[in-house]
C-alpha cells in the first residue's frame, strides 16, 4: 500500500545554478513517530494512542541567492490523490507559503490528527510544489517530481514491531494486535514501551506468562482467539 521508504538521496546538498531559482522539499522532516523515505512519510499513532495530534515540520528549500524581500512559493494539496480531510485529519499552521527575506528555506508545518478513522486504515495527503513567478520546480538532474511532491500517510493501525528486541516470535508466537494488547494488560506494560524494546530475557518471560494464561483460560473453556478466529498461541520458546 505504501511506497518504498528508502533512499540514499541527500536533498539538502543539491546545488543548481539555473537562472530561475528552484524550490523543492528538503530531507530533514521531523515528527514524533515516523518513517521517512525519498518522497513519502508514514506517521503512526499506533504506539501513542493517547496522543491527539502530531506536528510535522517539512523543510522547503530554494536554490540560488537569498533575496531582500519575501518570496511566495506555490504549494497545493493534490485533491485527486488525497483522502485525508483538511480541518478533520490535518491542518496547516500557516497557509502563507513564503521563503522569508534573506533566507533560502522555509519550514512547512502540518498538524496530523489522531482520529477514529485511522485506527482501522491510513489516510493520505499528497503535497506538491508548482512553479510560479518566483520559482521553478524542475531539477533537471533528478526529474520533474522527485523532490517537488511528497506523500504523507497517517495511521493508528497497530503493526508488528520492526526489531527482534521488540517482538520475538520464538517467545511470543505470531504477531497480532490482540496478543500485544493482552500481554500489555497481563504484565502492565505501557504500549509505548514496545517501541523502545526489551531484553531477550524479558521477552522470554512474557512468552512464559502468555502461555500460562492461555493454557489456564482454555482449561476453563474460555479459549482466547485472535481477530481472525485462530486460537492465540505463545511461541515455541515459551516452555
Amino acid at each position: 500500500m505504501l511506497p518504498a521508504l528508502s533512499s540514499c538521496l541527500k536533498r539538502d546538498k543539491i546545488q543548481e545554478y539555473n537562472l530561475q531559482p528552484v524550490i523543492y522539499f528538503g530531507s530533514n522532516i521531523t515528527s514524533f513517530s515516523s518513517e521517512t523515505g525519498r518522497d513519502s512519510m508514514l506517521v503512526s499513532f499506533a504506539y501513542a494512542p493517547n496522543k491527539s495530534d502530531s506536528l510535522i515540520k517539512i523543510p522547503v528549500v530554494a536554490t540560488g541567492k537569498p533575496k531582500s524581500s519575501p518570496r511566495k512559493y506555490n504549494l497545493k494539496v493534490v485533491d485527486s490523490e488525497t483522502d485525508a480531510k483538511k480541518g478533520k485529519d490535518f491542518k496547516f499552521l500557516n497557509d502563507d507559503f513564503v521563503i522569508p527575506a534573506n533566507k533560502l528555506r522555509d519550514t512547512l508545518q502540518i498538524v496530523l490528527f489522531n482520529t477514529p478513522d485511522i485506527k482501522t486504515d491510513s489516510v493520505r495527503i499528497k503535497l506538491k510544489l508548482f512553479a510560479n513567478e518566483n520559482f521553478e520546480t524542475k531539477l533537471q538532474k533528478f526529474g520533474d517530481d522527485l523532490l517537488t511532491s511528497l506523500d504523507l500517510f497517517c495511521t493508528a493501525v497497530l503493526t508488528k514491531p520492526d526489531a527482534l528486541n521488540k517482538w520475538w516470535d520464538c517467545a511470543l508466537g505470531d504477531f497480532s494486535p490482540e496478543k500485544l494488547y493482552l500481554i500489555s494488560d497481563l504484565l502492565d506494560i505501557p504500549i509505548t514501551q514496545w517501541q523502545e524494546g526489551f531484553s531477550i530475557s524479558e521477552l522470554s518471560f512474557m512468552g512464559v506468562k502468555l502461555k500460562q494464561y492461555l493454557k489456564n483460560q482454555a482449561a476453563k473453556g474460555d479459549t482466547v482467539y485472535n481477530s481472525d478466529g485462530s486460537p492465540m498461541m505463545a511461541g515455541p520458546c515459551s516452555n
